[in-house]
């Protein structure tokens, strides 16, 4: 038996097809969950496969694995970039398929770079390999510049248990329990294992899950203390557009679909109404608009959040030179009383990075991009809304995506607190991307230990509890209004990553350079063991 394994192993490790696809198989494993939410338990052992592949292999092979692998990772996990491209761009088929293939090429990076600079460092540092690629995949996925981010941990939205730690850690110390389990995993099937560094690993793992056993139940026992408001959130499911949507028959600007929508809610009994980014209302630009919607909201007594443009004129020329994506309060008395100005664009959505600086590029990237970048300003200050029961902090689009962005906007000694998150998801048509969206941000409302409502235009909206439960998932591209019982705190619960929320990442990077350092230092290098891998 332990002959056959042997076998087994040494032709896995060495056989450059057998290399390939095992390599292609971890991709599968990592993209699985993101695809459909119920596999999130492939996760645990997707690196598994690949880390096996690239025992024997150099750096330059190491990459190459590293690159099958981030290729199927994303091919299968963001499918949906075709469909984006010709949405957005109106391409055909072949030619967005061909710009995916670029963007699916830069994805891949991530993993491929990643494998060779653990394979580096673990030839050249005598620090143990249990130690090396849990903080390595860490600031991989968290540093990696990517135009659509996205976490391991975020791939566990339905696992509950493994999601409570991240009011300490963020989705960072998720991401490393993850990669520490599948190393355990390999140096298991190698017979590598050194008892003190798995034992310690396996404590460490325990403790993980233990503690989210124990807060789990905690906190679900917390829940039925809270008493609870009925919140309504309205999905207009409009086809996205670069122009002014049309009015519809029977409505104006000041009195739209979502309004209606509104009244049908208000006279349901909610208290506080959330639309979601979706089309361009003239709040902001137009006086009559803004009236009406405060008289409006004011005779049904409720309070209303939503997302509009906001456009400011040249004095002179009367053209438009600023815009802001922003997010509006009417409280139960018709008054405005907050608004934010986005400050975490999409990028080659809202803006350009870099390049759109730079005068003599603009035309080109003008040509190539047409009107679907718009040059949106970006806001420069958090703010959070009051309303009767609620403090709230506004976000909208991607910015729910981004852990620290997000623990940094919630004021300190937040009281009564609720995320509401504003998105719009129709450019993606009828792919899997909005669902990847709403499970990624569930992990914030677990993380900051607060409820949160994600509106999304076309669907699935989402009312989420403290641990990540998920209590309403409304119908995807299906235009209707929506009622949750969402229970809120009359307590001060600000976790421990919401006042902290650098603490995990900053220890990792930290970590990462002074390995780094430490692989150039000539007595570090174990200069026999790595030449033999690269021979």
């Amino acid at each position: 038996m332990n002959n056959s394994r042997s076998a087994f192993l040494s032709l896995i490790t060495r056989s450059t097809n057998a290399q390939m696809l095992l390599a292609m198989l971890s991709g599968l494993f990592i993209a699985l969950p993101f695809v459909s939410a119920p596999f999130f338990y492939t996760t645990w052992f997707a690196f598994v496969p690949v880390l096996l592949a690239i025992q024997q292999a150099s750096l330059a092979k190491t990459y190459g694995l590293g690159l099958i692998c981030g290729t199927a990772t994303y091919m299968v996990g963001a499918y949906w970039i075709v469909d984006f491209l010709m949405l957005f761009k109106h391409y055909s088929p072949v030619k967005s398929f061909i710009w995916s293939l670029i963007f699916w090429f830069y994805s891949a990076q991530l993993p491929a770079l990643l494998l060779v600079t653990f394979q580096y460092l673990k030839r050249a540092t005598v620090i143990p390999e249990l130690i090396l690629f849990p903080i390595i995949v860490v600031c991989f996925f968290a540093c990696f510049p990517m135009l659509f981010s996205a976490q391991l941990g975020e791939s566990q939205a339905l696992f509950l248990t493994a999601l409570q730690a991240t009011d300490i850690t963020g989705v960072y110390g998720l991401d490393a329990i993850i990669a520490l389990f599948n190393l355990v995993l390999v140096q298991l099937l190698l017979k590598q294992a050194n008892i003190m560094g798995v034992g310690l690993s396996g404590g460490i793992i325990v403790s993980w899950f233990a503690y989210g056993m124990i807060t789990l139940n905690h906190w679900n026992q917390e829940l039925k203390t809270w008493p609870s408001t009925l919140i309504g959130i309205v999905q207009p499911n409009e086809t996205p557009s670069l122009e002014k949507p049309k009015i519809y028959p029977g409505y104006s600007r000041a009195y739209s679909p979502e309004m209606d929508m509104t009244e049908r809610l208000a006279q349901a009994g909610a208290e506080l109404v959330v639309w979601p980014e979706a089309r361009y209302k003239a709040f902001f630009d137009e006086p009559h608009v803004k009236r009406a919607y405060q008289s409006r909201i004011k005779q049904l007594g409720i309070t209303l959040i939503f997302q509009d443009m906001e456009q400011f004129r040249h004095p002179e020329t009367k053209k438009v030179s600023t815009r802001f994506n922003a997010a509006a309060i009417i409280d139960s008395t018709g008054n405005q009383t907050g608004h934010y100005q986005k400050r975490k664009r999409v990028a080659f959505g809202e803006y350009i990075p870099l390049i759109t600086d730079l005068p003599f590029l603009r035309f080109w990237v003008k040509d190539f991009f047409g009107n679907f970048t718009n040059e949106i300003t970006k806001g420069t200050t958090p703010t959070h809304f009051s309303a009767d029961n609620f403090s709230i902090t506004p976000l909208v689009c991607y910015e729910v995506m981004f852990p620290t962005f997000v623990a940094q906007a919630i004021p300190q000694r937040n009281q009564q607190g609720l995320l509401v998150a504003m998105s719009s998801n129709g450019w993606f048509g009828e792919t899997k991307q909005p669902y990847q969206h709403i499970y990624s941000a569930t992990l914030r409302a677990v993380e900051n230990r607060m409820p949160m409502i994600h509106a999304v235009n076309n669907g699935p909206s989402t009312a989420t509890l403290p641990t990540g439960e998920i209590i309403l998932l409304t119908e995807f591209h299906q235009a209707g209004g929506y009622l949750v019982d969402l229970p809120y705190s009359t307590q001060h619960h600000n976790s421990f990553f919401q006042q902290h929320p650098r603490w995990f990442i900053g220890a990792c990077i930290i970590a990462l350079l002074a390995m780094c350092f430490i692989s150039v230092l000539p007595h570090s290098r174990l200069k026999g063991k790595y030449s033999a891998a690269e021979d």
